[in-house]
């Protein structure tokens, strides 16, 4: 309802937007609706103190995390999971939703608020609904979390345009190598981000940007990268995967 010169208008219409923002972002109503909401405000609140590691004021979308988990989600048991700066959970709540017993499911989060958040929301039920999987928490940034073995999938969420250009080859360098042989490899970042940014940045921040994507450009080169955009994402993403070789 709108008041217009003393006179109330009915708008029905006034109110779409946002209903589709919050349809987008937490998913279809349902017995998650609640608890993606509380998601949504805790990236929210976390995004406002620590931009610099959520990269983005919304969580991604269960549609863009379901394409994100794709891989690990379609095998089967055991296998050996790690997820990279989950953040809120969106793509810990796919994939704590397929674990089963012989699994091992590392997360590696660097801000103690997210991982308090998950291991409430996402792994302690998880522990107790599948007691023969193994699932651990590394508050730590991923080139010095202290993890053993090789892992089958890799879920990435870290926002690497807002690292230096070093930092972001390391992060790389580092996932690669905790690939087990015909493992998968699945980050992003959103779509044409960095062309979008530059014009708004200062002259130090168009470089870094700009070397971060000659960075990720020779990473995809080097290591056959595929490349799938999601649209149904706030902002659009654009998901790079790859599987490293299997033994011969």
């Amino acid at each position: 309802m709108t008041l217009r010169g003393g006179r109330l208008y009915y708008r029905p219409f006034a109110r779409l937007p946002a209903l589709w923002f919050c349809r987008l972002c937490l998913g279809p109503c349902g017995p998650h609706f609640n608890a993606r909401g509380i998601a949504l405000f805790t990236h929210i609140r976390v995004a406002l103190k620590d931009y610099y590691h959520t990269g983005t004021p919304v969580p991604s979308t269960p549609t863009f995390a379901r394409l994100m988990t794709r891989e690990c989600r379609e095998a089967l048991p055991p296998r050996r999971i790690l997820e990279v700066g989950p953040g809120a959970g969106p793509m810990t709540e796919q994939i704590v939703a397929c674990l089963g017993d012989g699994d091992v499911f590392d997360v590696v989060e660097i801000n103690a608020d997210f991982a308090r958040n998950l291991d409430r929301r996402f792994l302690g039920p998880a522990r107790k609904r599948v007691p023969g999987a193994t699932i651990r928490m590394f508050i730590d940034p991923i080139q010095t979390a202290a993890l053993e073995g090789s892992y089958g999938f890799i879920v990435s969420s870290l926002p690497l345009n807002n690292f230096e250009p070093q930092e972001v080859r390391e992060i790389l360098a580092r996932m690669k190598g905790l690939l087990a042989p015909g493992g998968h490899l699945s980050f992003f970042e959103y779509a044409g981000i960095r062309r979008i940014a530059r014009p708004f940045k200062k002259k130090q921040d168009r470089r870094r940007l700009g070397d971060i994507g000659r960075v990720l450009t020779e990473f995809d080169r080097e290591n056959g990268v595929k490349k799938r955009v999601c649209l149904l994402n706030f902002p659009p993403a654009l998901k790079r995967s790859l599987q490293l070789k299997a033994r011969s």
